[in-house]
């Protein structure tokens, strides 16, 4: 992923927008602090361009956008510290939208005619859906989706809208916005799949025929999606639901998770036992934000109990 657009994917990486006057002076103090802290240094001249960056913030209060990719990546750095203070090995926190776009994308990929399926949750297609460009309609879709929660702004758009160029689409969005630097990157890609990769999304295009669309029906059920990846904190695993199919990550952090891939007939119990909990829980309506409490606190019984277990 390009260090620059780290603040697309991590809730605690701030956009460039966020530092002016005081935020930027706190930032290149950091900076020189950071200076002499080897383990969380990235690149080349890392020390050197931290050093340069905080006296430019503080001497000048300027920002040095040349730079700021590496201070990024510090950044990040940081966070997998406090996390994980010997091998920064734990993924620090994703924005809600990141990890939904990356799952969706996974999913389109695996089975296309799921993009259908999310267009129609999404959009009106009543007056029809040019098929062939789902790969493109989704993407720039889960790139809106960004947008709106990591810089917290309205955006509101139709189908229509999706068949501009992202130069034009983010353009006419930030027209009576203050655009950040960052989305600069955004109006160079020359496709929606270099956009993605920006974004450490899965790029790989997928392709809706014929016959897909024909046969195509909404809200038809079909498997439930796994994957796994490092979350923060203890909860078992996040859900994405997308009509006509469900999502569901792994979080590999946690103690029972690592104890049940001891076999597979134990790592299979332990995927439908918490498959049929967050699905539970997912069907009596409560809101996200309750059910990830819910899994943070079994999460965390969980893990106790199998912590000794995995040493």
């Amino acid at each position: 992923m390009h260090k620059e657009l780290l603040c697309f994917k991590y809730d605690r990486i701030p956009v460039s927008t966020n530092y002016s006057g005081k935020n930027l002076i706190q930032l290149g103090w950091k900076c020189r602090k950071y200076q002499r802290w080897e383990q969380v240094h990235e690149g080349d001249e890392c020390r050197r361009k931290l050093k340069d960056f905080g006296d430019a913030a503080i001497d000048k209060e300027t920002f040095r956008f040349d730079i700021f990719p590496t201070i990024n990546a510090v950044l990040l750095n940081v966070e997998r510290w406090r996390l994980d203070k010997k091998n920064l090995s734990v993924e620090p926190s994703h924005y809600e939208s990141w990890d939904h776009a990356d799952i969706v994308m996974k999913t389109c990929q695996a089975r296309p005619s799921a993009s259908l399926n999310y267009l129609h949750e999404y959009y009106d297609l009543s007056d029809g859906l040019n098929f062939e460009r789902a790969y493109d309609y989704v993407g720039k879709h889960m790139l809106l989706l960004i947008l709106k929660e990591s810089l917290d702004i309205e955006l509101e758009v139709e189908l229509i809208d999706l068949d501009q160029t992202i130069p034009e689409l983010v353009g006419r969005l930030f027209k009576d916005l203050e655009m950040p630097h960052e989305i600069g990157r955004f109006i160079e890609s020359e496709s929606v799949q270099e956009m993605l990769k920006l974004l450490d999304l899965p790029y790989k295009k997928f392709t809706i025929t014929e016959k897909d669309f024909s046969d195509w029906e909404p809200e038809v059920k079909t498997q439930m999606v796994r994957a796994e990846r490092a979350l923060e904190g203890f909860v078992t695993a996040k859900m994405v639901r997308i009509k006509g199919d469900d999502s569901i990550y792994f979080n590999t952090n946690n103690s029972c998770f690592k104890f049940a891939q001891k076999s597979l007939d134990t790592d299979e119990m332990y995927k439908k036992m918490i498959e049929a909990n967050i699905s539970a829980l997912e069907d009596l309506s409560l809101k996200s934000d309750l059910i990830t409490d819910i899994q943070e606190m079994w999460g965390l019984k969980l893990d106790r109990l199998f912590r000794d277990r995995t040493q």
